[in-house]
């Protein structure tokens, strides 16, 4: 039986949870800024991220998360996301293997210097976050703490108009 990713035409969703009914791109996700009801305990809120894997050969998703900014006013904004429940699929496991040059971890630290966070550097590399915070305090580099990084994500977002200055 062929799975939901060799059926898939190009620009849909192939990810492993669609065969049991658990995919993201099922749920109609509005566009950026648009509001959706269905997050923790039915809240509705203000997408303000969406994020896909696609494979470059056949053009299907294999990978969503959905990042939303919760709508209710409150004393304190939450953050919720839905996601597809397998990993991004890896194109080969030899591109998850390869080993990186030192110019390619030089380009990596440079790149998070400059703001790319952790989490985007790694899923562009198929490796998980563990992996190249590792590889980059062996390499001497000074990673964000939490709030840094959180401070950085707000800042960025804002300069993208996706969450208001008052919050």
């Amino acid at each position: 039986m062929a799975s939901a990713a060799d059926r898939a035409p190009t620009g849909t969703c192939g990810c492993t949870r669609r065969d049991l009914g658990g995919c993201v791109g099922d749920l109609n996700i509005p566009p950026l800024g648009g509001r959706y009801r269905g997050g923790p305990s039915g809240r509705t809120g203000i997408l303000i991220d969406l994020h896909h894997v696609t494979d470059p050969a056949t053009g299907v998703i294999h990978f969503t998360q959905a990042t939303f900014r919760d709508d209710a006013p409150s004393v304190r904004t939450r953050i919720w996301s839905i996601k597809c429940g397998g990993p991004p699929k890896v194109e080969s496991m030899a591109a998850e293997a390869r080993p990186l040059s030192e110019k390619e971890f030089a380009d990596l630290i440079d790149r998070y210097n400059r703001g790319t966070s952790l989490s985007d550097l790694c899923r562009e590399l198929h490796r998980s976050t563990v992996w190249l915070e590792t590889r980059f305090r062996e390499r001497g580099v000074r990673l964000r703490t939490p709030a840094e990084s959180q401070r950085l994500w707000r800042q960025q977002k804002r300069a993208r108009g996706a969450v208001p200055k008052g919050d």
